[in-house]
């Protein structure tokens, strides 16, 4: 649900970030700024610092910034409406007072996700105190799952059947209508449950909410495994199984492991490797991987050993790597997953073949050269062809260097050929470029005048009235500056002053990333109207000069030619040096 902006208006003048902030770390006040050790990585000395005017904070180390929505999406991996919702909650603002439609979308997402929670409980009681739940215990003792985990995760149990759910909900209430709308039940018979004869694994979201379900066949029947159908509540590509008991933990050591299946992450939990998270029956997505990377820097992938696990671990390495974060991959013996290691060798030997995991780097190339014959130029070109996907998303050029040369000692060739046939096969390739790593030097971080001047702009909207008076988009050459001035026109238009509304308008990651680190740093402290009457001058003028330089040389073509009307076209060229020169005494005008 997008919260409308006079709403986050509201939020932000209300709140305190100092106040918020300081529930989280222990601030220290230096003249007109707080400063502490950053929550978001380890440090002795405190480079976090916290601009209460702006409302905004920025670390120095890690290069994390923003507004205390920010603050929050990052700390605990709220996305934007769960932390306005919370800091609204806080500044006694009410956010559902919004229009009927809007009222009766929130009303049935809650009572979804209430009966998703009454209707979990059930299948726990079936499972653990009713009989017929007796093959289903079978079932999860055989595979080693204690009966603490199957309480810390709810399991339950579906019985054979299909007609019982619904006469129970009935009685307690809930309309025909509705339960049709819950995923509980067929598409084609309304009544008939969905899950049958099935051990139950509650889905989660982070806040601890039953959003939906996984059911594993006990019969043989297929599919094997069954989820819940796609919903308002229930997003296959957003959600991560256990990540409501492994969230503080991921939060606390910076890390999570990434396993396939749900038996792998009760198995682990169980070994007491409470980070580990798996995605609902589907590739390891984007989404996920962001939602992770706001809190953790390492992911380290654990997958079988077989040829679809490799393939599925290096899909999940090149979506971390997209989102950010450092990688390693371990893959356990064919035809064995993380339960069997767990049941068959004890926690202690999973734990120890984790802790060996290695770099994603080492990882991937000895599974380039894996069954390859790398004594054959086309065997070179499959190796090479396997791990490019991958090296795409790499975004540091050390790292990728570094990767070349790897390669380069596995094939035999020099690193440079592994560089050349790289960069011949990027030409033809549909992937995006990925923004610079925060905190790497790169091109993004090369300021233009007309960039330098938007971001003091930015730093001092008071003044952005003056300076579109005399600066307009057409003068700008700068693609990321024009960015900038959109938004902040969009801003100033819609009367807004919040940092998170102009950042929320910037879709340039670098951008985004260079406003906050520019806000934190106080470059344009004090600098305000003189610096942007200076800058804005000089843009006017270059592109004056530019209009005068394109009219000297359409003159000149003119004085060359013989064409009949020329003398009328000079008369028109000239008269729009006249009126130029009027609008550039009009622009120093209003400058002076």
């Amino acid at each position: 649900m997008r919260i409308p902006d006079h709403l986050v208006e509201q939020i932000s003048a209300r709140t305190d970030i100092v106040a918020v902030v300081s529930e989280y770390v222990q601030l220290t006040r230096k003249g007109g700024r707080f400063w502490a050790c950053c929550p978001f990585h380890h440090e002795k000395t405190p480079s976090f610092t916290i601009n209460p005017e702006r409302g905004s904070f920025y670390c120095f180390g890690c290069q994390k910034g923003g507004s205390v929505f920010t603050f929050l999406m990052e700390l605990e991996g709220l996305s934007f409406p769960e932390a306005a919702r919370q800091l609204a909650e806080k500044a006694g603002i009410e956010l559902d007072a919004q229009s009927p439609e809007q009222d009766e979308a929130h009303r049935i997402v809650r009572s979804t996700k209430d009966l998703l929670g009454r209707v979990a409980g059930s299948f726990h009681y079936l499972l653990t105190e009713r009989n017929e739940g007796q093959e289903a215990r079978r079932y999860l003792e055989e595979r080693g799952v204690s009966s603490s985990i199957v309480q810390e995760f709810a399991l339950g149990y579906a019985p054979s059947d299909g007609a019982w759910l619904f006469q129970f909900l009935k009685r307690k209430g809930y309309t025909e209508e509705f339960l049709a709308t819950t995923g509980l039940f067929s598409r084609k018979n309304p009544r008939y449950a969905v899950y049958r004869h099935r051990v139950i694994f509650p889905i989660r979201n982070r806040l601890g909410e039953t959003v939906g379900f996984g059911a594993r066949t006990l019969d043989g029947s297929e599919p094997k495994y069954l989820n819940s159908p796609e919903s308002e509540v229930f997003r296959k590509r957003e959600l991560l199984y256990g990540l409501d008991k492994a969230y503080p933990e991921i939060r606390k050591h910076k890390r999570f492991v990434l396993v396939e299946g749900y038996l792998d992450v009760l198995a682990l939990h169980q070994a007491g490797l409470v980070t580990a998270v798996a995605p609902l029956g589907t590739a390891f997505s984007l989404d996920q991987a962001k939602s992770l990377a706001r809190v953790a820097d390492q992911a380290l992938i654990c997958f079988d050993g077989d040829t679809a696990g490799v393939e599925a671990a290096v899909k999940a390495a090149t979506v971390c790597e997209e989102a950010g974060l450092d990688c390693r991959a371990v893959l356990l013996p064919e035809g064995k997953d993380p339960a069997d290691i767990a049941l068959e060798q004890g926690g202690d030997a999973l734990r120890a073949q984790l802790n060996e995991a290695p770099h994603i780097m080492n990882f991937l190339v000895e599974y380039a050269v894996s069954g390859i014959d790398v004594q054959e130029a086309g065997g070179r070109d499959i190796a090479l062809n396997k791990v490019f996907p991958y090296i795409e998303r790499v975004r540091s050029e050390v790292r990728r260097e570094t990767f070349f040369s790897a390669l380069g000692d596995a094939l035999g060739v020099d690193p440079q050929a592994v560089r050349t046939d790289f960069q011949r096969g990027r030409k033809g390739s549909d992937v995006q470029p990925i923004p610079s790593k925060i905190g790497e030097r790169s091109s993004a971080d090369q300021i233009s005048l007309d960039l330098y001047v938007l971001l003091a702009a930015a730093a001092h909207r008071d003044e952005f009235s003056f300076l579109r008076r005399v600066v307009n988009l057409q003068d700008l050459k700068d693609d990321r500056a024009k960015e900038l001035y959109i938004a902040l026109e969009e801003a100033y238009r819609n009367e807004e002053q919040s940092v998170e509304r102009l950042l929320e308008r910037i879709r340039d990651e670098d951008l985004r990333r260079m406003l906050v680190r520019k806000l934190a740093s106080e470059e344009f402290a004090g600098q305000g109207h003189t610096l942007l009457a200076e800058g804005a001058r000089s843009i006017r003028e270059r592109s004056f000069k530019e209009k005068q330089q394109h009219i000297d040389v359409e003159l000149r073509r003119l004085q060359r030619s013989r064409e009949g009307d020329r003398r009328e076209r000079e008369q028109e060229l000239l008269q729009k040096k006249i009126d130029i020169d009027r609008e550039l005494a009009r622009v120093k005008d209003i400058i002076g």
